[in-house]
């Protein structure tokens, strides 16, 4: 327990998963006729101050929140960025087992009436008979985007029969250490760290060995975080250090208030930024308090300054997968 002079920060809500994109038209495309996501909030095309992302200057981006049928305030989105000056730049890792943001995943009604769907549009979804998700084995499918994204698909009861944001996946470097770091945060495991055994010839690895673990947010139990030690293979790679990387950047989440979070984490974290101000030109909100952080593997952690009485339609009672 944390003595009676400390508070502790807590995360209520995954708000959304950023991908920086190179063709804002083909993801949106893609999102919207594969998952049925549809923007709930825009940005105007122009340039901001982008120092707080760490980028000189006034940078040129568009930036588009897709969500899942719950919209806005009631389910987390997909912010798909695409930046214009500067470009988006570099290529999302092929390797499963690289290092970091490594897939979005969604769950959908039905596993095989989605597979031979995603086949006849022409992609390739890979089917596993049993992969972690949610602290159990579980069915799924994993399809690549128009940005090298892959998309983790699970089987789940949804609302309105369409796909529901389900989870993240985050391959670690020491599995320990990142749940200890999210437990600073407020995550909570869904279950023991579970080993995984299985043929991924699928994805070009053959037989693989990993250790997963589902992390949860109590005040949002819709979503988990499925950090993934990888054994065999080992892992490899690094995360992106600059903003604009292509694929899956940074993970955005909310806090009542940013502020006194970071007075809280720094007296364990003393070299954590001050929160900044990040401009969303066009939008009703104009704007947000930010902190950044960068969790033991380098992966991009935004703690948003939202309360959670904004997220008014959010139904925090369950999981789709669950």
């Amino acid at each position: 327990m944390l003595p009676s002079d400390r508070r502790a920060v807590r995360v209520h809500s995954l708000l959304h998963a950023n991908l920086n994109t190179a063709d804002l038209g083909a993801a949106v495309a893609f999102y919207g006729d594969t998952f049925q996501l549809a923007p709930g909030m825009k940005t105007t095309r122009g340039p901001a101050d982008g120092r707080a992302l760490g980028i000189d200057g006034m940078p040129v981006s568009e930036t588009w929140f897709l969500y899942d049928q719950r919209g806005p305030r009631c389910a987390p989105a997909l912010e798909v960025l695409e930046w214009e000056t500067p470009p988006t730049v570099g290529e999302f890792p092929s390797d499963p087992h690289h290092l970091g943001l490594a897939a979005v995943g969604y769950a959908v009604p039905d596993l095989d009436a989605t597979r031979r769907r995603l086949s006849d549009s022409g992609y390739a979804p890979v089917l596993f008979d049993s992969w972690s998700v949610g602290g159990r084995d579980r069915r799924a499918l994993r399809v690549v985007g128009p940005d090298g994204v892959p998309v983790e698909l699970v089987a789940g009861a949804c609302v309105d029969d369409a796909p529901q944001f389900s989870h993240i996946r985050l391959n670690c470097s020491h599995l320990q250490s990142s749940i200890d770091w999210y437990a600073r945060l407020g995550f909570r495991p869904l279950a023991t760290p579970r080993r995984v055994e299985l043929d991924a010839t699928g994805l070009g690895l053959g037989e693989v060995s990993l250790l997963v673990v589902a992390l949860t947010i109590p005040d949002d139990p819709s979503v988990t975080l499925e950090l993934t030690w990888w054994e065999r293979p080992f892992f490899v790679g690094g995360t992106p250090v600059v903003a604009n990387h292509r694929g899956l950047y940074r993970l955005a989440l909310g806090v009542d208030d940013v502020i006194a979070d970071r007075e809280e984490l720094v007296r364990s974290w003393p070299e954590i930024p001050q929160p900044q101000f990040v401009e969303l030109p066009g939008t009703k909100i104009g704007g947000v308090t930010v902190l950044f952080l960068r969790d033991p593997d380098g992966v991009v952690i935004e703690l948003v300054g939202r309360p959670r009485s904004a997220m008014t339609g959010r139904d925090h009672s369950r999981s789709a997968i669950i």
